[in-house]
């Protein structure tokens, strides 16, 4: 049952005649024994050499001691055990601490990209914080002839490439209006520009969320707002929109616009009256006067609102923060259209990755 769950098996009854199906311990070396492990306690920012781990990044730190690289020559596919991340690696690299696992092809009857592009096309069920890799250890492997899965693979990476080209140009997009921001009104927390400066709650007042049991929520129209944005939704709402929300316990840091009415949980604050100032500005004000430097707790942070509400802060006239704002929604325009982009490019990449390993590309 369980092989079922990661790989659909009828698909590799229809491949080409050209094709073979092997099992995975037939193709693919588990290398990560014999190799150095380095905590992240030990990660640097720069160093001599890139440290992988099974994180979302493909490089988690650095570190100045090459000796520690896997002893086997690139490239590897990388797998999460924990994490279900996979990762093509091309260079030379240190392991993170556990649940980073180092896969390579056996023999030269595969090539190490068409590798991780199958492994990409499977489902490894989600069992939580578990180890993962024995379902990968089931997987029958449909294995084409090298020059047919080279070609298969450049096809995905011409895909892979256009998605990724397009949610560059996404961060491309975060990147300006923070710099717009930094440009336009300089570090709150210093005031480098030297702007008036007033208490935060001539600003904005923080008031802590309500509680909503799982059980009295009831699927409707109104964002459920927690410490890191929309938890889920319900049929009423306790605030009136637009409002900026940020976390209070638990993940801190996290700020965002609602624009609609909406019910802050108990874990997040809200804002409980804008005084006037527009919510784009003030979104990226308390965004970068970062409020959860005010946490207080050893076990669970939790924001004092009563810190925050004490200090100062700089008082910005409405006109510039109109002018911010507008600037901001041409760009969110913008953005919006390579958002559409991206999601077309997904489709394609999605679609290719699995009629590839159908046979479907090469024929």
């Amino acid at each position: 049952m369980e092989s079922n769950l990661v790989q659909n098996l009828v698909n590799l009854k229809s491949l080409p005649e050209t094709w073979d199906v092997k099992d995975f311990k037939e193709v693919v070396s588990d290398n990560s024994g014999g190799n150095k492990k380095l905590a992240k306690s030990n990660f640097l920012k720069e160093g001599d050499i890139a440290v992988v781990d099974q994180g979302k990044k493909l490089i988690a730190g650095f570190y100045n001691n090459t000796s520690l690289a896997v002893k086997t020559q690139p490239p590897y596919v990388v797998f999460g055990d924990h994490t279900r991340v996979f990762k093509y690696v091309d260079f030379p690299f240190i392991m993170g601490a556990d649940g980073t696992k180092v896969l390579q092809p056996k023999k030269g009857n595969c090539d190490t990209k068409y590798l991780y592009y199958f492994f990409l096309s499977i489902n490894v069920p989600n069992t939580g914080y578990n180890r993962h890799f024995k379902y990968l250890k089931e997987l029958k492997i449909p294995l084409p002839p090298l020059d047919q899965q080279n070609k298969i693979a450049a096809i995905l990476d011409a895909a892979d490439a256009n998605r990724q080209k397009t949610k560059a140009l996404i961060q491309k997009h975060d990147e300006l209006t923070q710099s717009l921001f930094l440009d336009m009104f300089g570090d709150p927390v210093t005031n480098p520009k030297g702007w008036d400066e007033v208490i935060f709650t001539d600003v904005l007042i923080l008031r802590r969320g309500f509680d909503l049991p799982v059980q009295d929520r009831t699927k409707g129209e109104y964002p459920i707002m927690a410490s890191n944005g929309i938890l889920d939704w319900h049929n009423d709402f306790k605030v009136q929109g637009p409002g900026v929300v940020t976390g209070r316990s638990g993940t801190l840091g996290h700020v965002h616009l609602v624009e609609a009415d909406y019910w802050p949980l108990n874990t997040a604050l809200y804002s409980q009256d804008l005084n006037g100032n527009n919510p784009t500005f003030l979104l990226f004000l308390v965004r970068n006067f970062r409020v959860e430097r005010f946490s207080r707790g050893a076990g669970v942070p939790t924001l004092n609102r009563n810190l925050v509400h004490a200090e100062s802060i700089m008082k910005i006239p409405i006109d510039l923060q109109n002018q911010f704002a507008d600037s901001v929604k041409a760009i969110e325009a913008q953005k919006a259209q390579a958002q559409a982009s991206l999601a077309q490019a997904e489709d394609l990449f999605n679609s290719l990755l699995q009629r590839a390993f159908k046979g479907e590309l090469t024929n």
